[in-house]
């Protein structure tokens, strides 16, 4: 559609129960032609998910762009957190 623009909006990032969150990766799978990149905060179990080649699900339009979305800490994040020490 002709004066149509996309806006990609990233979402923020939850507050940290520390000063800032220290990311440590989870998993790298491929996606496309890029990966997703899942990483847990070593403090609050926050996640961040991040992929290399998202394509939104309405239009098929792939981003030139890594999307970065996050999750809330779960019971499987937390886990990961007391384990990792």
């Amino acid at each position: 559609m002709v004066g149509q623009r996309d806006i990609i909006v990233q979402q923020e990032p939850p507050e940290c129960s520390q000063d800032e969150h220290e990311w440590a990766n989870q998993s790298v799978v491929g996606h496309g032609g890029g990966v997703i990149i899942t990483e847990t905060c070593h403090h609050c179990g926050t996640v961040r998910v991040t992929d290399t080649w998202h394509q939104d699900s309405q239009s098929g339009r792939v981003w030139p762009v890594d999307h970065v979305s996050y999750r809330e800490a779960d019971d499987d994040s937390l886990e990961w957190v007391e384990a990792a020490g």
